[in-house]
């Protein structure tokens, strides 16, 4: 089963967002697409969402590993782990 675009809406709107960040939607089609994308933006932006949700778009639930997101440090790994468990 793959989560659907209507239940990551759902969950985008749970979280508070109203509008995607530049980031967000200029990243969120080509990724999805499986395209790789270079993005830069300032902190606090939706770096994280930007591209976890097209991978999550992409998931098989209970598919097994899928996705390995690597990070330069251990405190950005927490952080992003944490979004990508919400």
């Amino acid at each position: 089963m793959k989560l659907e675009a209507k239940e990551l809406q759902a969950y985008w709107e749970k979280l508070g967002y109203q509008e995607p960040s530049v980031i967000q939607e200029k990243a969120y089609e080509p990724m999805k697409e499986g395209a790789d994308v270079v993005g830069i933006s300032p902190t606090g932006t939706g770096k994280t969402v930007a591209y976890t949700l097209p991978i999550l778009a992409k998931t098989i639930v209970k598919g097994g590993l899928q996705t390995v997101i690597i990070t330069p440090s251990q405190e950005l790994a927490v952080q992003v782990a944490s979004v990508v468990k919400e």
